[in-house]
């Protein structure tokens, strides 16, 4: 896996925590993701990985998707599926907002045909994650996926706080959501 920055210091209110993990493993997300959601939005029913046993189709696509990733994450350079993920704090009328940005780099040498299912997944485990790791301080955290944040009410007070602008660039695909403890 690559570098994760986060120190969660239990003296600190919730959200004084921010992350910037380079390069992070794919496979360490999808771990998280919720695949049963995943194969049953699809239309295939029953548990993961159980289900795969039943349907021939969610078995190769299993395997597509597990392949692509695998093979993508020993590649070097531009070829290489690199996965950037940021959270930034803010407080705005007295609520602490948390922000994500998921940067999904290196796609040119993935299946395109998988590209979806591949952010899909990303993103459950990233949910995951983050929701459990923003458990603290009697908080409980929620991320809900956004289609923009600029149009938020705090995202003006993070602006100074973004991820590094070539990160942002760079990125093949960016997903973005917000980050806030359950009420």
């Amino acid at each position: 896996m690559g570098m994760i920055d986060m120190d969660i210091d239990n003296e600190e209110a919730w959200g004084d925590d921010e992350l910037t993990a380079l390069d992070i493993s794919a496979p360490f997300l999808l771990e998280k993701a919720d695949w049963t959601l995943f194969y049953n939005s699809k239309g295939y029913e029953g548990q993961y990985p159980f289900l795969l046993y039943s349907h021939d189709d969610a078995d190769v696509l299993n395997d597509r998707l597990l392949a692509e990733v695998n093979r993508t994450q020993v590649l070097t350079g531009h070829n290489k599926l690199q996965i950037d993920l940021f959270t930034r704090f803010t407080d705005h009328e007295g609520e602490t907002v948390g922000f994500v940005w998921l940067e999904i780099s290196g796609t040119r040498a993935f299946a395109p045909d998988l590209l979806d299912d591949l952010e899909w997944l990303l993103k459950s485990g990233v949910k995951a994650y983050l929701e459990r790791a923003y458990t603290s301080h009697g908080k409980e955290g929620v991320l809900e996926w956004q289609e923009a944040i600029s149009t938020h009410p705090a995202y003006s007070e993070i602006e100074k706080k973004l991820p590094p602008q070539s990160n942002l660039e760079m990125a093949d695909r960016l997903a973005v959501a917000t980050l806030i403890p359950k009420a």
